[in-house]
């Protein structure tokens, strides 16, 4: 009996051991799953204003809110293409991170930002604490997590404060979207090498609508065009089951689009003040101005203020709201038209290395042939941008009923792509939360990772673990209970004289046994003594 309750152990604890490293394996696996890094995919319409979806009724973009989220975006001020494209990606003001314009000059560099001296990588590193998404993507684990970009408004042959993308291309003005396109999906599904995150840039309806204005025949064939390259790419993305299944799409842009009424609105700057008194750099509708004496600042000041259709203010007047006065690259006086003007200087010839070079405010081509522009300030609803996304992690058919900030969309980027450790931004965790079905995550970032919204993402893993912890201490138990049992004994089946006081009688031994027996008392009275007995 005791042989068969042995093996019964012994098949009990072989069974749990079989079955701990089968629980092992299952945890392993969902583990492994977890830890995969999400994919996301950011694509930029340039100058893509809010309402043009509804305007000119573009069906795959009503299709993404139908499947999506959808927003309007508020671009940082000044609303322009560069300083927007890198806040998008760094979640930080222009004031912070340094791009404050499109054309803009540096007092300590001594140089200004334009096309051919953009790659100089003091431009995009003044701050040495900035850090792009795809920097932040990388470097939380750079052995599993790959970023590719194309075509961003950045300088992607410089490194960012020594980092570039995994996997980058340059932009080209030629280069047709749909192939943009493909190259990127390509590098998602990579065997080698794939990225997890990948951001891509198309100049339209930017460019179309400066040219025509936002309200133009023009436009609407551009933006249908638009729709319709959102639409190819939503079909490739559904060719891929691991695309449709698993990636996570945002379709933004950098601001929006006002109309201008061209010859009507023209007003030159040299008309209202002495431009020999100081340098001055920007657009046309956000001007910086360095005068080169400090006593003239206010003559300056008095005489800018005459431009209609206009405000001018010193540096430490501009509205805390803009988030635009703490660089040295945004000067002492700050010129800003106001939504449908522009401020232009007349062409006359200057010397560039003499550091008053006047960025694209010159005059130098036909202004009356334009009829849309941007940079004004970002309160106007008309330099209000899209913002749809869409995938496992987006909630579906939801419409924010407030605006969406674009400094806020690197934090959103980062808890999409699960980054454990977020840096701090001048982004906020609250505008972005309804967007998401797991809202735990914002959650465990505001409230810090020892929340119970932490503990109750993590449920499954515990139990699994306290499986496995049980099916152990089982094991266990079985072990020392087979080892410390009390061990019956076992008597050799041996042929053996038995002593006659345990032998069975028989009737014939009757009489010698009690002629033993007597002897054997007789004995052990004389040892014990009478009394004893």
């Amino acid at each position: 009996m005791y042989q068969r309750l042995g093996e019964l152990v012994n098949n009990i604890c072989i069974d749990a051991i079989l079955l701990v490293l089968c629980t092992s394996t299952l945890i392993a696996e969902v583990e492994c799953r977890k830890t995969s890094p999400p994919l996301l995919l950011l694509v930029s319409f340039d100058g893509f204003r809010y309402d043009y979806p509804d305007m000119y009724s573009l069906e795959n973009f009503h299709l993404l809110n139908n499947i999506g989220v959808r927003a309007q975006s508020i671009s940082a001020f000044a609303t322009t293409t560069f300083p927007n494209h890198f806040t998008m990606i760094t979640g930080v003001y222009q004031e912070t991170h340094g791009i404050i314009s499109n054309n803009m000059y540096d007092p300590v560099m001594k140089s200004v930002f334009k096309v051919e001296t953009m790659n100089d990588t003091r431009w995009w590193s003044q701050n040495s604490l900035l850090e792009t998404i795809w920097k932040t993507n990388e470097v939380e684990n750079i052995n599993e997590r790959k970023s590719g970009v194309i075509g961003w408004p950045v300088s992607l042959e410089t490194p960012i404060n020594g980092h570039r993308p995994s996997k980058y291309e340059v932009f080209e003005k030629k280069r047709q979207f749909k192939e943009i396109i493909d190259t990127m999906i390509s590098w998602f599904l990579d065997e080698k090498e794939p990225i997890n995150f990948g951001s891509i840039y198309y100049r339209e309806p930017d460019a179309v609508g400066h040219r025509y204005g936002p309200n133009s025949k023009e436009v609407n064939v551009t933006v249908h065009e638009c729709d319709e390259l959102l639409g190819y790419l939503m079909n490739k993305i559904n060719t891929s089951d691991l695309l449709k299944n698993d990636l996570n799409v945002i379709i933004a842009s950098d601001h929006g689009m006002e109309q201008v009424n061209g010859i009507n609105n023209l007003t030159y700057i040299d008309d209202y003040v002495n431009t020999s008194l100081f340098h001055y750099y920007g657009t046309v509708t956000v001007i910086s101005i360095f005068p080169h004496a400090d006593n003239d600042t206010d003559v300056i000041y008095e005489n800018l203020t005459k431009i209609p259709h206009s405000v001018v203010y010193k540096k430490n007047d501009i509205p805390d709201n803009y988030h635009y006065k703490n660089n040295i690259r945004i000067g002492p006086i700050l010129l800003v038209a106001d939504g449908g003007f522009e401020i232009l200087s007349r062409p006359v010839s200057k010397n560039i290395s003499d550091g008053s070079f006047d960025g694209n405010i010159t005059s130098n081509f036909d202004r009356t042939k334009t009829h849309g522009n941007h940079g004004y300030d970002n309160s106007l609803k008309t330099m209000r941008s899209i913002f749809y996304a869409y995938g496992p992690q987006f909630r579906k058919n939801f419409t924010s009923s407030i605006p969406f900030y674009n400094v806020d969309l690197y934090s959103l980027m980062c808890i999409i792509l699960d980054i454990k450790n977020i840096r701090q931004t001048n982004g906020s965790f609250n505008n972005i939360k309804d967007f998401l079905l797991d809202q735990s995550k914002i959650n465990s970032k505001i409230f810090g990772q020892s929340s119970i919204f932490s503990f109750a993402s993590s449920l499954p893993t515990i139990v699994l673990v306290a499986i496995l912890l049980s099916l152990i201490m089982g094991v266990v138990w079985s072990i020392i209970t087979c080892r410390y049992a009390p061990r019956p004994i076992h008597v050799e089946s041996v042929t053996t004289t038995i002593p006659h006081r345990y032998q069975l009688l028989s009737t014939n031994d009757n009489e010698h046994h009690q002629k033993q027996q007597q002897n054997t008392d007789n004995k052990t009275r004389e040892f014990l003594g009478d009394n004893e007995l």
